[in-house]
C-alpha cells in the first residue's frame, strides 16, 4: 500500500517541496495566533481585577456601615446609662417630677403666631436650654441635693409660663369669640 501511493504521487507528478515562503507564512500565522490568545487573556484578567476591586469596595463599605451602627449603638447605650432621672435619688423627687412632666407635655400645644407671646415663648426657651444644662450638671453630681431641688423648680417654672401662655391665648379666644358675636347680632 505505502508503494502504492509513493507510485501515485510520482505519477501526478507532486512536487514533495512546499511552495515558497510558505514555512515563512506558516510562522507568522502561528504567531498572530499566538498574540490573538494572549489578547484574549488581557481583558479576562481586566475584567477578573475589576470585579475584585468591585468587591474589595463592597465590602469595605458594608463594614463601615456595620462598624458606624455599632458605635451608634455604643453611643446610645451610654447616653441612656448617663441619662438620670431624679427617680434615682428619691421616690418625692421622682413623683413631683412625673407630675411637671405630665403637666408640661399637656400643655405644650399652643398657637406660636402671636407676636405678644413671644416675651413668653423666649422665657420658655431659656428655661429648657437651663434644664439641660441642668440634667448634664446633675450627670456629674448625682446626689446633690441643691441641684435637684434647681431641676424641680426649673419643671415649676416652665409649667407656670405654660399656664400664663394657656391663660393668654383663651383670654384671646374669648374676647375674639365676644366680638364675632356683637358682629354678628348688630348684623341680624
Amino acid at each position: 500500500m505505502k508503494d502504492n501511493l509513493k507510485n501515485r504521487f510520482q505519477e501526478e507528478n507532486f512536487d514533495l517541496e512546499p511552495l515558497e515562503g510558505h514555512e515563512h507564512r506558516f510562522e507568522t500565522k502561528l504567531m498572530f495566533a499566538e498574540k490573538a490568545k494572549k489578547k484574549n487573556r488581557r481583558p479576562t484578567f481586566y475584567y477578573l481585577l475589576a470585579a475584585a476591586c468591585f468587591l474589595g469596595v463592597i465590602i469595605t463599605v458594608v463594614l463601615l456601615q456595620t462598624q458606624k451602627e455599632i458605635e451608634i449603638a455604643e453611643e446610645i447605650q451610654v447616653e441612656k446609662q448617663n441619662e438620670l432621672r431624679l427617680a434615682d435619688f428619691s421616690y418625692g423627687a421622682a413623683t413631683k417630677e412625673k407630675y411637671y412632666k405630665n403637666e408640661i407635655e399637656k400643655r405644650q400645644d399652643y398657637n406660636t403666631d402671636d407676636p405678644s407671646l413671644q416675651p413668653l415663648l423666649e422665657r420658655l426657651n431659656r428655661l429648657e436650654k437651663e434644664h439641660q444644662s441642668l440634667e448634664k450638671r446633675l450627670a456629674d453630681n448625682i446626689r446633690n441635693e441643691n441641684l435637684i431641688n434647681a431641676v424641680l423648680n426649673n419643671y415649676k417654672l416652665r409649667l407656670e409660663v405654660l399656664e400664663k401662655l394657656q391663660k393668654i391665648i383663651r383670654f384671646k379666644n374669648k374676647t375674639k369669640d365676644n366680638s364675632h358675636e356683637k358682629n354678628s347680632n348688630t348684623k341680624g
